[in-house]
């Protein structure tokens, strides 16, 4: 796949931290870009299910390509109008609204106009108070229920705008057949409104495994792969044939990883034992080395136990073989300080129903990142009220949360 082709491709899907291009069919590096060239079919290898339905990450990036969003994530780390006319949002001065119009051409695939109901019909509670209905000149007013300058990432990102009715999509596609939790297959939408798609037709395809995809692509069965960070990663994937390997960051395209202990489950004192155990700069340094970076300085310290009550819990994704060495070396180093932990793995949806549930001690949280945070999402079982500060822009609160 030429460069080109997979930029486009990676404009429509979201948060891929680390790309390769198939083999066989991909200029060379030293080639000057060229023009964006149509496709039939591309394959992709997803590192979670493509299932549109579920309430994962993987689900999240499926329904971006086949329903609409007031803006697309771009691999550049910044929105790009989706479904709202381009240039006419405006942020009120207090942040508690906003206004913007949508495309005069936005259609469902069945033809029938996407409206202002259809924002009111699908709008996050939590942060929307009213969806206006549209002026004489097409303008709609959202209300948010605080102030919220970064508003751009509602029914965008990780949301979308749920569709009237089954069978019916707004995206750059449509889903024409599916696999349950093995491959998903999208087609061009013939009444997308945005950018003509590069691609006729998608096939995501459920690759959890880094090294078997890796494999499958070298042996021209993937063209596209996006797996998470692991040891060597990048080194591994540019010995694949032919292959053209796109890098992410933290604020362009990458993901976040995040220790949290539930302040409803353990002390302060208890929950600043268990950070003392992690040593983030050395984990990157050495496992996780060109892959990834500290956010911030190491919480390592000689904080000693024994930890008082019962035994605390420390899950993560199992579809994340590095944070067992991780999780394994926070053990060790908490027996040589008297101090018990149980480890867990746990599938990657659990992890993040734990964490919406706040049913968990501690838990490795991993999410991608977008143009603006929502620290509601991700902060709002460890500390509500600092999370809907920071989501209102409160400096000081984003300060304390990270």
């Amino acid at each position: 796949m030429k460069r080109a082709g997979l930029g486009a491709l990676l404009a429509l899907t979201i948060f891929l931290a680390a790309c390769t291009n198939g083999r066989g069919n991909s200029p060379p590096k030293s080639a000057p870009s060229a023009p964006a060239a149509v496709r039939d079919t591309v394959r992709v290898g997803v590192f979670m299910a493509p299932d549109p339905t579920a309430s994962t990450y993987g689900a999240a990036a499926t329904r971006s390509l086949i329903y609409p969003q007031l803006f697309r994530a771009t691999p550049a780390g910044r929105w790009t109008a989706g479904v709202v006319a381009p240039g006419s949002d405006r942020t009120a001065p207090d942040a508690q609204s906003a206004r913007f119009r949508l495309r005069a051409n936005a259609r469902w695939s069945d033809g029938t106009p996407i409206s202002a109901a259809d924002l009111r019909r699908t709008a996050d509670s939590r942060f929307v108070k009213a969806v206006d209905d549209a002026t004489t000149r097409g303008t709609i007013v959202v209300h948010f229920t605080q102030a919220l300058p970064g508003w751009r990432r509602l029914w965008s990102g990780l949301d979308t705008i749920a569709p009237p009715n089954a069978g019916v999509f707004g995206g750059p596609y449509t889903l024409a057949g599916q696999t349950p939790g093995l491959e998903a297959v999208l087609t061009r939408n013939a009444r997308y409104y945005g950018p003509r798609p590069a691609i006729r037709e998608v096939h995501l395809v459920f690759a959890p495994d880094p090294e078997i995809a890796a494999r499958l692509m070298d042996r021209g069965e993937l063209d596209v792969i996006a797996p998470l960070a692991f040891s060597v990663r990048t080194e591994r994937l540019r010995k694949i044939n032919d292959a053209q390997v796109l890098l992410g960051s933290a604020s362009r395209g990458g993901w976040t990883a995040a220790l949290v202990a539930n302040p409803s489950r353990l002390s302060k004192d208890r929950r600043a034992a268990v950070f003392a155990l992690v040593d983030r700069k050395r984990f990157t340094d050495v496992i996780l080395h060109a892959e990834a970076t500290a956010a911030g300085p190491s919480t390592a310290s000689e904080i000693r136990g024994p930890l008082t009550g019962a035994v605390p819990s420390i899950s993560a994704p199992v579809e994340e073989p590095h944070l067992a060495l991780l999780l394994q070396a926070m053990q060790r180093l908490a027996r040589d300080r008297g101090i018990a932990l149980e480890l867990r793995q746990t599938d990657f949806d659990q992890v993040l129903r734990s964490y919406a549930a706040s049913d968990f001690d501690v838990l490795v949280r991993i999410q991608p990142t977008t143009p603006e945070r929502c620290w509601v999402c991700e902060a709002a079982s460890v500390n509500p009220s600092l999370a809907a500060a920071a989501d209102s822009g409160d400096n000081k609160a984003v300060e304390q949360l990270n």
